[in-house]
């Protein structure tokens, strides 16, 4: 059997929770930024929906990381919860 975590082994959720909001906060504009100088409207889409994406997962990242878990996991966590809202 494993030994129990210690404190500096366990996940963090509350920290985790609270870097997540700020990075949707801070990073939130950033599409509509990218979008605004794009005339072409299939290009448009492509590239809002590439860097929605992109900051969707550093997003999951540098919440786990400062929550103590695997990133992997919280850019999973957050194309989980994204894809489960968009439908």
């Amino acid at each position: 059997m494993g030994h129990a975590p210690t404190a500096t082994e366990q996940a963090r959720p509350f920290q985790a929770g609270i870097v997540s909001f700020l990075m949707f906060l801070v990073f939130g504009s950033i599409p509509f930024l990218s979008c605004i100088f794009i005339p072409n409207r299939w290009a448009l889409i492509g590239v809002c929906v590439g860097v929605t994406l992109f900051l969707l997962a550093l997003c999951g990242a540098v919440g786990a990381y400062f929550g103590g878990a695997s990133m992997w996991k919280g850019i999973t966590a957050s194309f989980f919860v994204f894809f489960l809202f968009s439908f």
